[in-house]
């Protein structure tokens, strides 16, 4: 479902043209990038959710849970008045002409509005998912698409165009929230996100601790794609806005695993609670093998069918003509992310999140990048260059996570 979300928006945009479709897509990277801070608390406060629920402590799940809130909420407003302010100025020094400016910064803006809403479905979720109900938050991801769908499309067509875009999404977040906070007060883990609010500085140390690597892996993972995508501006309009269809393309496999890795990093950190190391490792494999059947197969789908995939996109030739060559080539590194993305959440339910920190700096910054500019600037392979690129950082945090979570070191690390 969030592979939905991301879809519609990039359809609705689609509709609207390749200039709309750029703008969005470089605004959402640099949303991306500022909400960071509050995924990281996420994955903190989930390792310490499912480790705190496995060794029956329900006292300290909820108050990780609580403190985690506590903090990702007040980092929300600063995301919320950097991006709301400094809107223009960010987007012209990420190289953005003075056109896509123009129809991007009212864009970002607005859709900063609202990043507290999804501040608090976010850590709910992480809460939910910690003492094992991911159904809840899949149903929120539902919701969130259906509304964001319904009000975007009425939007769209009523000629609001990208703001129509922007004010779906701010409506879905709200309407999420809503749910979530209901949800979880009618569960008997309310405590887990409602309740007293000041701070507990023990606890704060024990998210920070787990947390601070995360929230570095997220400014660094994040940070790289977001120099991918500025990398792929200096191409031209029509190929930025072909990079941004391939991305909904490849969460198509990516999502599912990501699924099957937040599965993982909940099993693992409970496992690891009620310290049984080996439960947690058959968790973690199993999840693996299971993510790397499904991505698999959305990659071969994606090798035979790239065309009738960027259709549900854009109408555009020239971006359907520039997107083709892309997907077919990403689609053969697709087995890879399967591996890659469970590995990475089992060892995040772990609390490693120090190896994820270093693991994404190499993947990201010394291998993505690089190729990205060298194969698709330097030596002109365009596009194509440049996820040729992306497919080797697969590679990398496939290898290098797999050998982390063989090591086992995760298994004796203390939250």
């Amino acid at each position: 479902m969030q592979s939905a979300l991301f879809m519609i928006n990039t359809a609705l945009a689609g509709r609207l043209g390749a200039e709309a479709l750029a703008a969005a897509g470089i605004s959402n990277f640099l949303m991306f990038f500022t909400f960071s801070l509050f995924f990281g608390m996420s994955i903190g406060a989930l390792a310490l959710v499912a480790r705190s629920y496995g060794a029956r402590d329900l006292t300290a799940a909820h108050a990780a849970g609580r403190q985690g809130m506590l903090t990702a909420v007040a980092a929300s407003f600063i995301s919320v008045f950097v991006l709301v302010f400094l809107a223009d100025p960010i987007l012209r020094l990420v190289g953005g002409s003075d056109d896509l400016v123009a129809m991007a910064a009212p864009y970002l803006a607005i859709s900063a509005i609202s990043a507290p809403l999804q501040t608090i479905v976010v850590m709910v979720g992480a809460v939910q998912r910690g003492v094992g109900d991911t159904r809840t938050p899949m149903l929120g991801s539902v919701l969130m698409a259906a509304v964001d769908l319904a009000i975007g499309l009425l939007l769209v067509n009523g000629g609001y165009g990208l703001l129509g875009i922007a004010v779906a999404m701010g409506v879905a977040r709200l309407a999420t929230a809503v749910f979530m906070l209901a949800t979880i007060y009618r569960s008997p883990h309310r405590a887990g996100a409602i309740g007293s609010y000041r701070p507990d500085w023990i606890m704060q140390r024990r998210l920070m601790k787990v947390s601070g690597p995360a929230v570095g892996e997220m400014f660094i993972s994040v940070g790289g794609i977001m120099a991918f995508s500025i990398i792929g501006l200096q191409l031209g309009t029509v190929s930025f806005a072909a990079q941004n269809v391939v991305g909904p393309i490849i969460s198509l496999a990516y999502m599912p695993s990501l699924g099957l890795g937040i599965a993982a990093s909940t099993a693992v950190g409970q496992s690891l609670g009620a310290r049984d190391p080996e439960l947690a490792h058959r968790y973690g494999r199993e999840a693996a093998i299971g993510a790397t059947l499904v991505s698999t197969a959305v990659g071969v789908f994606m090798f035979l069918f790239p065309r009738a995939l960027l259709s549900t996109f854009t109408t555009d030739p020239a971006v359907l003509d520039a997107a083709e060559l892309p997907v077919r080539t990403v689609a053969l590194f697709m087995p890879l992310v399967g591996i890659a993305t469970t590995m990475l959440g089992a060892l995040r339910g772990a609390g490693d999140t120090r190896a994820m920190l270093l693991i994404s700096l190499l993947a990201l910054w010394i291998i993505r990048v690089p190729l990205a500019l060298g194969l698709g600037i330097v030596l002109g392979f365009g596009l194509t260059g440049m996820w040729i690129g992306a497919g080797v950082n697969y590679v990398t945090i496939a290898i290098a996570s797999l050998v982390r979570f063989a090591s086992g070191r995760w298994k004796t690390i203390r939250l």
